[in-house]
């Protein structure tokens, strides 16, 4: 065990496809003839070019946000909906949340005990979303593996999830891959698993300083030989009166 060089990894995301438009029929009765150019009352009646009005750019900006959110929360309640399913596995893009979304799923993980592994790829919901994302760390007795790529959260964006690695009970496997973590994120980690027990694999990519890679090292192994004996123990058969 140990922290481990990542290549970049891809992800199998199939972006939902919009919804054809509907054309709305106009009632026969209600139509009325073309008037020719000139034809008017006015004298001032322009020939038509033939072209339909564009729409001005904030309009087309509006629509767009709007079949976004649509989407987005469409793909969320999927995503809730397998949560309360018991689904064990769950992987979101970018293309399938926003910050409010990202809010309802740690909402739901807070008391969730069936889900066992989450990836979360190009999410991007900040700084806020790391520290919700904590919040759930410090609570969640499901959760087993956490792979977060390309968070983009900046330097000392992943403190607080060292920090709750210091209370948490049930995660083994975690992998920061493609982030611009500083060198403080990597010390809080190292801090962290000197308290933490139960981490046997932490994937980093980036310079790490030799010492802080030495420590970290040292604590994974240190809970690697932990867990070996702790599935001996469990493998021992009760003993009697």
């Amino acid at each position: 065990a140990g922290v481990v060089a990542s290549a970049s990894v891809g992800a199998d995301d199939v972006i939902a496809a919009e919804p054809a438009s509907q054309s709305s029929a106009v009632p026969s009765g209600s139509a009325t003839a073309p008037v020719p150019p000139g034809s008017g009352d006015g004298a001032d009646d322009e020939p038509s070019s033939g072209e339909l009005p564009r729409p001005d750019a904030s309009s087309m900006q509006s629509a767009t946000a709007s079949r976004k959110k649509q989407r987005f929360g469409t793909t969320m309640e999927k995503h809730l909906a397998a949560l309360r399913g018991g689904a064990t596995f769950l992987r979101l893009a970018a293309h399938d949340i926003g910050l409010d979304d990202f809010v309802s799923l740690t909402e739901a993980l807070m008391t969730n005990k069936d889900l066992r592994h989450l990836e979360l790829i190009n999410v991007q919901v900040g700084p806020d979303g790391i520290v919700l994302l904590s919040e759930v760390l410090k609570v969640n007795t499901g959760l087993t593996t956490l792979y977060l790529k390309d968070f983009q959260v900046g330097p000392d964006g992943f403190v607080p999830l060292a920090q709750a690695l210091k209370v948490n009970v049930k995660l083994t496997a975690l992998s920061i891959i493609g982030n611009k973590h500083g060198p403080n994120d990597v010390v809080a980690l190292a801090e962290a698993l000197k308290v933490n027990a139960i981490l046997t694999t932490l994937r980093l990519d980036g310079n790490i300083d030799r010492d802080v890679r030495l420590s970290i090292d040292q604590c994974l192994d240190r809970n690697a030989r932990l867990a070996g004996e702790r599935r001996v123990l469990r493998q021992q058969p009760a003993e009697g009166p």
